[in-house]
């Protein structure tokens, strides 16, 4: 007899170094081969290929399994009986316990006999023993083994344990009777091997461990095998159901994976994967497989799990020398609204009342925005008013605004849409909007019957101008510097979220001087209540060396100071031009230094350890300190060049404005600069040469004044807040 071997390894605390492990769950079979009688191979789910290896190669018809000597348990190793090494079913399970020593193992072998006689086309492979070896015991004592096909023992280990020593012995008899070219395999059905049997037609059922050529057809046995697993009760515990299979590879499986909000295709050189639909193929090891990704939606972006290809980033190569996964990702165009509704609630008729919706990009690649529609019960109830992103190209992470207005026209309940499309696959998001008009009086000092009505309602509306108390608006209170900032900036821009204090730095505000061609500025944002701290500096042209370190330090101006918040880490070091990062906390007493004037930013050099550039932190108009209420919306009126202030440092924040004062205001704030051109004719009080004469001729052209009478302007009158109202609402909001 020649036998070949199927070893079973249930435990082992050292799996055997010349096999690629996978689990027995197998998934395919490989051709049975006519010379050997076994199939090619054996495929788990991972795609793991385990081919024929020979421990003793004496056939020559399989490669040899390096490292590995196995003898035959059941009988004597002779020229009538070699033992070859097919696969091995190996787990280790030491969390439960297991034997000591590198090499302790359970071996389970069931040995498949040969015919020796000719045997024409193939020889008829059966499984005819099972064995048991433990091998490798290191503590004496009396063991039981415990099986799927019976309990066994015990077995004794002696004390001393003599080198080499180990325990064979075989289960219970399979009932394979008639080995040879006709064997009768009746009695094995539903015994311990069934599983391990060919079924007689030529082909091995799933769960199979055997090949599909014996003589006598049997029952397919219903699914694979039941629980077994293997228990060693004695002076050293093991037990395990966990089986792998390990033998020779003769493939690994390459699995590709398609992610992204993309779509797109996979294909594979050599042929094999065309991925969705053929996602999974096995190769030979070492075959060097190419893979190109084809964009459907979207485009394509990464590979993760392969190599990519130099200059061509649709393809990548993975060199198959194990199981492989690889991940495509593909990348499309997406978009996201806030809000994702628009209720207006009541707005009184002849009002308005706008929301913004922002649209951001939250892909990896551009966005092509259309162009946004808003629809409604009447034409004229929902309106887009400004709108950055009809036509516009949105980068990764970039934003852009759609503003709706709702003017309603009736007292009831009204419904609208906006449409936002792009390129982005799918339907373009479309926002439900919502709002009701009413005849409802908003203040108790604003009559229907005022011409202001509507101005001062919408300004409410939208959070630009409150009541001066509860209920009332003050029509007739003349209207501050203070307070038309904050109308201005509301109206055009929205409520400043921060505190943004802008700092100019020169080696001139040094103690002592610096001589230095350097400069910088600092935009800081402060929570005046927590003290967080943001924003950055921007430094140009220090001197050879560059920046070494930065500080916001405590001292009034010139007058040197130590260190209060240090920015290490927000810089390069070694820069001459770059910036510095804002970040830290102010206490509350720092706070209140800050709002003194006692803080200073101060960038340190190589040339210049003790600082070369600094920046008094003050506010640029000195009657305006940074706890003002009317700070953050003045700073930004100065920061976008629509006041210079009254000179000499001041805003005049108390100041009532004027109406010339006012005209220049808003012409600056709509239209980004003064006006250029003063004819003198439009109104008789408002000559060539007159202050602000081409702002207030551009007024009057914008629609936003009539003036105060006929062919007049009444420049140099205070401004009461209904009139405030009135410019507010028709230079912003586009009420008549």
């Amino acid at each position: 007899m020649k036998f070949k071997v199927f070893a079973l390894l249930t435990i082992a605390l050292m799996l055997f170094g010349f096999g690629q492990t996978a689990r027995a769950d197998l998934t395919l079979t490989g051709p049975t081969d006519l010379v050997t009688g076994f199939p090619t191979f054996y495929q788990d789910i991972p795609l793991v290929q385990l081919s024929l290896c020979d421990v003793l190669p004496a056939d020559g018809l399989s490669p040899p399994c390096p490292s590995l000597t196995l003898t035959n348990p059941a009988g004597p190793v002779d020229a009538a009986n070699i033992v070859e090494a097919f696969y091995y079913v190996a787990a280790a399970d030491s969390a439960l316990g297991g034997f000591d020593g590198p090499n302790g193992e359970i071996l389970v072998i069931t040995a498949q006999v040969l015919a020796a006689g000719a045997v024409a086309p193939d020889p008829a492979a059966v499984i005819n023993e099972v064995t048991i070896r433990l091998d490798n015991l290191t503590i004496p004592g009396d063991y039981t083994v415990a099986t799927p096909w019976g309990t066994f023992g015990p077995f004794t280990v002696p004390n001393p344990i003599p080198v080499g020593f180990r325990i064979d012995f075989r289960t219970s008899d399979d009932g394979i009777t008639g080995v040879g070219e006709a064997p009768a395999f009746g009695g094995a059905l539903g015994g311990p091997i069934q599983h391990f049997l060919g079924n007689g037609t030529g082909a091995a059922f799933p769960g199979h461990i055997g090949d599909g050529v014996t003589a006598a057809a049997l029952i397919i046995p219903p699914g694979f095998p039941g629980p077994s697993s293997v228990t060693v009760s004695g002076a050293i515990d093991a037990t395990t159901n966990l089986f792998l299979v390990e033998g020779k590879v003769a493939a690994f499986g390459l699995n590709v994976t398609l992610a992204g909000n993309g779509t797109g295709t996979v294909t594979s050189a050599p042929v094999g994967i065309n991925c969705p639909g053929d996602c999974t193929e096995a190769y030979a090891p070492g075959t060097v497989v190419t893979l190109t990704a084809t964009p459907t939606v979207g485009i394509f972006t990464t590979w993760t799990g392969c190599t990519p290809v130099p200059g061509v980033p649709t393809q990548c190569t993975a060199t198959m020398n194990a199981a492989t996964n690889v991940t495509a990702t593909f990348s499309a165009a997406s978009i996201a609204v806030a809000p994702l509704t628009g209720a207006f609630g009541d707005v009184n008729l002849g009002s308005v009342e706008m929301m913004n919706f922002t649209v951001t990009n939250n892909s990896v690649v551009n966005v092509l925005m259309g162009t946004a529609a808003v629809a409604g019960t009447l034409t004229t109830d929902f309106t887009k008013g400004t709108d950055t992103c009809s036509g516009q190209t949105l980068l990764p992470a970039g934003t852009c605004i759609i503003q709706v207005r709702f003017l309603p026209t009736a007292a009831a309940a009204m419904a609208g849409t906006l449409t936002i499309p792009s390129n982005a696959p799918g339907a373009a998001p479309v926002i439900p909007l919502s709002g009701t008009g009413t005849n409802a009086q908003v203040f108790g000092d604003i009559l229907p019957t005022s011409p202001f009505e509507n101005h001062i309602n919408s300004l409410s509306n939208n959070g630009i101008a409150l009541g001066c108390t509860v209920n009332q608006f003050c029509p007739q209170n003349l209207v501050t510097r203070g307070q038309m900032s904050a109308f201005i900036i509301r109206a055009d821009e929205g409520e400043p979220a921060t505190t943004i204090i802008t700092v100019p730095m020169s080696g001139a505000q040094e103690i002592p001087v610096v001589t230095t061609a350097a400069t910088g500025t600092a935009s800081m944002t402060v929570n005046l209540t927590t003290g967080v701290l943001g924003g950055s500096i921007s430094f140009s042209n220090l001197t050879a060396g560059g920046i070494t370190l930065a500080h916001i330090h405590e001292a009034a101006l010139g007058v040197n100071g130590p260190p209060i918040v240090d920015f290490t880490g927000g810089f390069t070091p070694g820069q001459t031009t770059g910036t510095v990062t804002i970040s830290g906390t102010l206490t509350p007493a720092q706070i209140t230094t800050l709002i003194a004037r006692g803080l200073y930013f101060n960038i340190h050099s190589v040339a210049f350890p003790n600082g070369e550039i600094r920046g008094q932190i003050e506010p640029r108009f000195t009657d305006v300190p940074f706890n003002d209420t009317f700070f953050r919306h003045i700073e930004r009126m100065a920061i976008r060049g629509i006041t210079l202030g009254i000179g000499g440092n001041l805003y005049g924040p108390v100041n009532n404005v004027t109406r010339a004062e006012m005209a220049s205001f808003i012409v600056r704030a709509v239209d980004g600069a003064d006006a250029t051109t003063c004819l003198g004719t439009v109104f008789t009080d408002v000559p060539v040469g007159a202050p602000h004469c081409a702002n207030i001729e551009r007024l009057r052209t914008l629609n936003v004044t009539l003036g105060c009478g006929t062919n007049l302007y009444c420049p140099a009158d205070s401004v009461p807040r209904e009139q405030m109202a009135a410019f507010i609402a028709r230079a912003f909001l586009g009420i008549p």
